[in-house]
């Protein structure tokens, strides 16, 4: 079984939520590239260390 990595975050008008499997270490973040009527905007990033 493959660890996994659960991250939520709570924007001013709603909240985000996943669950991933995590294969390899490293950074994982929330990357919100932006629309017409909302800016850009990207989350503090989480380490996720992977054991075997």
């Amino acid at each position: 079984m493959l660890p996994t990595h659960t991250t939520r975050g709570r924007g001013s008008t709603g909240s985000l939520r996943t669950t991933v499997k995590a294969v390899k270490d490293g950074y994982w973040r929330w990357n919100f590239t932006g629309t017409s009527t909302t800016g850009p905007a990207k989350a503090t990033g989480d380490y996720v260390d992977v054991r075997p």
